[in-house]
């Protein structure tokens, strides 16, 4: 990570971007690189997979509610302004993948 660019891009001085990347390396997000600066830490698969099964538990009923909301108030589901990010285009493929994440996650579960 080049500090000059972050520091711009947040607007912030170096003491808190070295205070945050500090704080960020102690909870093993990054690495501090000897007189280079800092790198994002690995992330193992296991890790990852953990991560966006917790997402998915966490944030497809709040788009599904959000997208329920919208159809009673005439607004499109697949409105960017209502699903609240990129590259969800349905709440439906949102059920698919929640429901694929839960039979991959239960050992002795039977595919659908």
């Amino acid at each position: 990570m080049k500090l000059s660019a972050l520091r711009d891009r947040y607007e912030i001085g170096w003491t808190p971007l070295r205070e945050a990347l500090s704080r960020l390396e102690a909870e093993g997000l990054v690495t501090a690189i000897s007189n280079r600066g800092f790198a994002v830490a690995p992330v193992s698969r296991e890790a990852l997979e953990d991560l966006t099964r917790a997402r998915l538990v966490v944030e497809v009923p709040l788009l599904l509610k959000r997208s329920r909301m919208a159809a009673v108030n005439g607004s499109p589901p697949s409105s960017p302004r209502i699903i609240g990010c990129r590259g969800v285009s349905s709440p439906s493929r949102l059920r698919r993948k929640a429901r694929l994440t839960r039979t991959k996650s239960t050992p002795h579960s039977t595919p659908r």
